[in-house]
């Protein structure tokens, strides 16, 4: 049995001794001018979390779970926001960033307007 764990272990980037026991949460709000944002957020490579922003639902906060252990994490937020522009016209935007985020379990930086 440990050899077949071992190996599902391998296969899935998983390790006894690695377990997702920290984490941190993201809050997203709707800007004034949004009308609905989607965004994804990916922590090291890997879907942490969806954002569906609308004038019901106008912010959101989720926890994300991290490997025990590590101290960088890789992250990047895609998504598409639609907007009122002057004229009182909707336009949709591509958004997109990427970065590192460090020790992100130990603050409070993750809010986003």
């Amino acid at each position: 049995m440990k050899k077949i764990f071992f190996l599902l272990a391998a296969l899935t980037g998983v390790s006894p001794g690695l377990a997702l026991a920290e984490s941190f949460t993201v809050t997203d709000d709707r800007a004034p001018i949004e009308v609905s944002e989607i965004s994804r957020l990916y922590v090291d490579g890997r879907l942490a979390a969806t954002f569906r922003l609308d004038d019901k639902t106008p912010s959101l906060t989720k926890k994300i779970d991290l490997p025990l252990g590590r101290i960088n994490h890789s992250y990047a937020l895609c998504g598409q926001i639609t907007i009122l522009n002057a004229e009182g016209r909707a336009e949709t935007h591509q958004v997109s960033s990427e970065g590192t985020l460090t020790h992100p379990e130990a603050s409070s930086c993750c809010t986003r307007r």
